[in-house]
């Protein structure tokens, strides 16, 4: 990732959280956190993504990055039914802000940054499949999980590729095909390149 398209998008952190924000209260069944602990789990998540893009995906940082995941829900239900729809909510502000930058660049330049966008959803893919299985381990119903072992969170329809489907009722359309499979693509060459 070019140095210059991280800084605006770690610049524009304030509209990545607005808009995740705003995303995140549109779903009719996503859980509602209060303003303060959302507000600090965002910040969190957003830091832990920009470390991983400036720092590479090392294992150690990896675990560092994930070492304190989002808070977790009251009472015994499932972990991944408040954290898919967060997470699911960040990357389509990550998009729509990093298209926001895009937008800024001269035309000459912007074919070089679309390189830079698919990266940045393919650090942020690796950063929620790790976040997601440190939730699974802190889990006490993970005897009885009817997703299975944790790396079987990756193969969830709402979990991968993080489109939101138009059935959730949050008016976003879904992905096409080909970038689903693009951008699971890049997620597979940056943990094996990095």
């Amino acid at each position: 990732m070019t140095p210059r398209f991280l800084e605006a998008c770690q610049s524009l952190q304030s509209a990545e959280k607005a808009t995740w924000d705003l995303l995140l209260r549109e779903l009719p069944d996503a859980e509602t956190l209060s303003p303060e602990v959302l507000n600090c789990a965002m910040d969190q998540t957003l830091d832990q993504l920009w470390s991983l893009l400036r720092d590479g995906p090392a294992e150690a940082g990896l675990q560092q990055a994930t070492s304190a995941p989002p808070p977790l829900p009251a009472g015994g239900e499932c972990l991944l039914t408040t954290h898919l729809p967060y997470f699911n909510a960040g990357e389509r502000a990550l998009e729509l802000v990093a298209g926001e930058v895009l937008e800024t660049e001269p035309p000459k330049t912007r074919r070089a940054h679309w390189r830079d966008c698919d990266e940045l959803c393919a650090a942020f893919n690796v950063l929620v499949q790790c976040q997601l299985e440190a939730l699974c381990r802190r889990c006490g119903r993970a005897a009885e999980c009817r997703y299975g072992d944790l790396r079987a969170v990756a193969k969830l329809p709402s979990r991968h590729p993080f489109a939101m489907s138009p059935e959730a009722g949050d008016g976003h359309a879904a992905q096409p095909a080909r970038s689903r499979k693009r951008r699971a693509h890049r997620a597979e060459e940056f943990e094996t390149r990095n």
